[in-house]
């Protein structure tokens, strides 16, 4: 039996993830983060219902760590 999707990306993102899509179990497994150039984004599986997405990143914020020295 194929399950309904049940959060739309916009709720997803909103809720701030950590739930699958269809099931709504909390038992996600994401893998490696992938970047190529300027898209970055991650596979998630849910262990509950076996559903399988990514989840895309973008960049809002820079955090300085170390500003240069002088030489």
């Amino acid at each position: 039996m194929k399950l309904k999707q049940q959060l739309t990306a916009e709720k997803y993102i909103a809720a701030g993830a950590g739930k699958c899509l269809f099931c709504l179990s909390d038992d996600i497994d994401g893998g490696h983060i992938e970047v190529d150039g300027k898209q970055t984004w991650q596979e998630v599986e849910c262990q509950n219902c076996g559903a399988v997405w990514q989840d895309i990143y973008k960049l809002v914020a820079v955090d300085i760590i170390q500003e240069p020295t002088e030489k």
